[in-house]
């Protein structure tokens, strides 16, 4: 099974994961963005570019299909989506670009529209966990959360809000739900 866990920084998703991991054994990929700003000494998400925030979207699709050579099942924290959320934000704060910069507003959108390509392309999980942000959330998470909720829509993407005051619980409840349906194939149906 093909978890993703998506959501604003700070919402809980290294910390479902890794209670996930210990309940299920699935490996946990996480900590790619900290591993890829320390090897570059670059500023990603809120505070970056559309240029970093694209090498977080393949180092993300890079961490998968590392694990995926070996394993079936995983857990993911973070998505392309997210890279593609930063990215939105940033261009939305940087489009009252002078017209004589009209070549940068044209690269955020061939950029953007890459990113939604490769998030449509490559979103093969079988379960979403949404987490929504804290209360005490700042700014910019809250409008990472607006954006993601709005990629979802856009995208078509199918995905599980966790609510419930004990996320952990809920996450682990619908998972077993999940891994004890059998599996629909097309002679089955």
């Amino acid at each position: 099974m093909r978890i993703a866990l998506t959501g604003a920084p700070g919402s809980g998703k290294s910390r479902v994961a890794r209670k996930l991991e210990k309940e299920f054994g699935f490996p946990v990929i996480d900590g790619y963005v900290d591993r890829l700003e320390s090897r570059t000494d670059i500023s990603l998400g809120f505070n970056a570019d559309f240029v970093p925030n694209l090498g977080v979207a393949y180092e993300r699709l890079f961490r998968e299909w590392e694990v995926l050579k070996d394993e079936d099942s995983y857990i993911l924290c973070g998505t392309v989506l997210e890279s593609a959320c930063y990215t939105s934000i940033w261009a939305a704060t940087t489009m009252h670009l002078a017209p004589d910069q009209i070549s940068q507003r044209q690269a955020i959108n061939a950029f953007m529209d890459t990113l939604g390509i490769i998030t449509v392309e490559n979103w093969n999980y079988d379960l979403v966990f949404y987490l929504p942000p804290p209360q005490d959330a700042n700014d910019l998470a809250k409008r990472l959360d607006y954006s993601l909720r709005d990629g979802f829509a856009i995208l078509g993407i199918d995905h599980v809000p966790l609510t419930d005051e004990d996320k952990v619980a809920q996450a682990i409840t619908i998972v077993k739900e999940r891994l004890e349906q059998p599996e629909v194939t097309p002679d089955s149906e």
